[in-house]
């Protein structure tokens, strides 16, 4: 298991699913879920679940598929086939709803950073004595003890210094990381000549990892780009 962050450009991303609405229709409720997962979701439960499943739901947006997807198969004059994953039979209406599934890609990712839990971990201790903070555990404490961190008071007065902060506190597993703040980061990280420092100074294994890291900032920083750590 590891650690991956994806550069997603929030822009295309839209502009594809944009181009997916319109080619197939999509109930404007269903247009309206910001969640990608929650979409992708939705039509997967359109595309599989059966009529009267639908039909009995109590999810309105449940009950909307099963009238979207039969007015699209009117559109697409799609027929009855099967389906080799599932290894299912599938009603006209369901394949139609499934070609919409298939051209659904969700987040429009430009770029991306990989690294193992641990690693992750390493390279940020690393990556945070050449930016002026530094992680800790209590006085006494066993090396399962709560991991803390410590910074400049002055970071809290810079948007730069806040969106650093926000960097080192941040969960090792899930969450976002927004374009402010990708953009306050790597100002951050040319301002402080983190990168030369990390060159310089650094004789950890982890050192090309930090580097690899500061690089995929500075990239994120260029375009309309949010991260998801997954």
């Amino acid at each position: 298991m590891g650690l991956y962050i994806s550069a997603v450009d929030y822009i295309k991303t839209d502009i594809q699913k944009a181009t997916l609405f319109e080619k197939y229709n999509i109930p404007k409720e269903v247009q309206k879920i910001q969640n990608n997962d929650d979409l992708w979701d939705w039509l997967f439960s359109a595309s599989t679940s059966s009529t009267a499943e639908l039909k009995d739901s109590d999810d309105e947006l449940e009950r909307l598929a099963l009238k979207w997807r039969n007015e699209l198969q009117k559109k697409l004059k799609s027929k009855a086939g099967y389906d080799s994953v599932l290894k299912e039979k599938r009603t006209a209406s369901q394949v139609s709803a499934g070609k919409a599934l298939d051209e659904f890609y969700g987040d429009y990712e430009v770029d991306d950073f990989s690294i193992g839990y641990g690693g992750f971990y390493f390279m940020r201790v690393e990556l945070a004595k050449c930016c002026g903070g530094k992680y800790y555990r209590q006085e006494n404490g066993s090396y399962m003890s709560e991991l803390r961190f410590q910074y400049p008071s002055e970071w809290e007065e810079t948007r730069e210094g806040r969106a650093t902060k926000d960097f080192f506190f941040h969960s090792d597993c899930d969450g976002e990381f927004s374009e402010a703040q990708i953009h306050a980061f790597a100002k951050f990280l040319r301002d402080n000549h983190v990168r030369p420092k990390v060159v310089k100074h650094c004789t950890s294994a982890w050192k090309p990892k930090v580097l690899e890291f500061i690089d995929f900032v500075e990239r994120s920083s260029k375009g309309t780009i949010y991260w998801k750590f997954v």
